[in-house]
């Protein structure tokens, strides 16, 4: 099978837009300063586009070595990765003390949201592991869901805009690593270990997909006419009935990965 690296995403702010980079090193959480920022609710509760879809419209940018947040307006705050004082946030089952970070930035989200949040940062130095069934000896992650990366597949999104009423974009499944290759549609789920340029990957497990799916990212909203997490639960979905799109990935060394790199199957 002839397969190549043809998309490459990071996204530094949880919920925010993609930043669409043609190379970008690796560490052992995953692209470095992805999932970095999140939002969290004064209480520490997570906040995701799954309750807010607008978050979507909130654009990170890259300049003179930092990042930057822009909101829809396009006022534009410095995204800090250091803070005080910490809180404690809940992330799934996780429990973790992170830094609140630019509290003006923090007010101004909150006045746009029409509810109170604060911005929390993952700092270097506090590790966030990987679950116990997948993980080996220092996997970790950062504030994605549970896993350092995501990859998909052009064929298996090929597959499912064959059942829609109108095609959509790779955008809304939020992958870091897209595959172009000849191969089948969700072939990606037999694999168990490859090699992206000078990376190797161990695939955990695949994903399941929420109500995200049916989240236009260009508009910052859900589809009303276009059904596709149902379609795809008809479509590919595991045993217990949740539709599957995308594997998880966990890296086991650090390199630098580049769009068009050569993607081998170890396993």
């Amino acid at each position: 099978m002839h397969a190549r690296l043809q998309q490459l995403r990071l996204y530094p702010l949880k919920s925010a837009a993609a930043v669409p980079v043609t190379q970008w090193p690796l560490s052992r959480r995953g692209l470095v300063d992805d999932r970095r920022w999140m939002l969290v609710q004064p209480d520490g509760q997570f906040l995701t586009a799954r309750l807010l879809p607008q978050l979507l419209a909130l654009r990170p940018q890259a300049e003179d070595e930092h990042w930057w947040l822009r909101l829809p307006d396009g006022h534009r705050e410095i995204l800090q990765s250091d803070g005080k004082p910490t809180l404690p946030v809940r992330i799934w089952n996780d429990r973790l003390n992170l830094p609140q970070v630019n509290p003006a930035l923090s007010a101004r989200l909150s006045e746009w949201l029409g509810r109170p949040c604060r911005l929390v940062c993952l700092p270097d130095h506090l590790q966030r592991p990987v679950k116990p069934k997948y993980a080996q000896a220092g996997d970790e992650v950062s504030l994605a869901d549970g896993f350092p990366l995501l990859l998909t597949r052009t064929a298996s999104l090929e597959a499912l805009n064959q059942q829609l009423p109108r095609p959509v974009s790779m955008d809304r499944f939020r992958a870091n690593v897209v595959l172009e290759d000849d191969g089948p549609a969700w072939q990606e789920e037999s694999w168990r270990k490859i090699r992206i340029g000078e990376v190797v990957f161990r695939l955990a497990k695949p994903c399941t997909r929420c109500v995200m799916v049916n989240t236009d990212p260009e508009r910052a909203a859900r589809d009303p006419d276009l059904p596709v997490l149902q379609t795809l639960k008809t479509l590919h979905a595991n045993e217990q009935g949740e539709a599957l799109f995308g594997m998880n990935l966990i890296p086991e060394n650090t390199g630098t990965l580049h769009v068009g790199d050569p993607v081998e199957i170890l396993a």
